[in-house]
């Protein structure tokens, strides 16, 4: 089978100029803006959100895990970050695998899409 490569070398640079000026950028709703951002409270809870387990359903090769969320804060959740570890009959880690969520929650069904 042919094959073929391709070279080009690089002999000289210059370094470049360019006038550039980030004017002031308006801000419609100025007054109406709170001076800080309040954080969220969750009372009664360790953490704003609770995820719990619920099942693995799907194809063996590629289960889907069902999760159930609830949101304890004062606030929209706009993302989930989360570990998951996979553990055997005898509580041995088979895998851990990082999950950053940011989609939607479905409150009705009680997983995550």
């Amino acid at each position: 089978m042919p094959a073929s490569v391709s070279v080009r070398a690089i002999s000289q640079t210059a370094v470049l100029d360019y006038p550039f000026t980030l004017g002031p950028i308006a801000l419609p709703a100025h007054d109406q803006m709170p001076e800080a951002l309040v954080p969220p409270t969750f009372s009664g809870h360790e953490a704003p959100v609770t995820v719990s387990f619920v099942k693995i359903a799907g194809d063996p090769d590629f289960p889907q895990v069902w999760l159930r969320e609830a949101n304890h804060a004062d606030k929209d959740i706009q993302g989930i970050g989360m570990t998951l570890t996979y553990l055997d009959c005898g509580g041995n880690v088979l895998k851990t695998s990082l999950l950053r969520h940011d989609g939607s929650v479905n409150l009705d069904l009680g997983r995550i899409e």
